[in-house]
């Protein structure tokens, strides 16, 4: 049987700008939304 994959991609809006900003914030930003998706995807076995 063959399964459809797909990946999930989640952009923070402007962070490349971030990281010329404030490359220490930007990071913090992508760890937050890190920790927020993290138990949502969890939660449904990556489905």
């Amino acid at each position: 049987m063959r399964k459809l994959a797909a990946i999930m991609f989640a952009d923070i809006a402007a962070y490349t700008a971030l990281m010329g900003e404030d490359e220490s914030n930007a990071l913090a930003l992508l760890q937050n939304n890190r920790e927020f998706l993290r138990p949502l995807i969890e939660q449904r076995n990556g489905e």
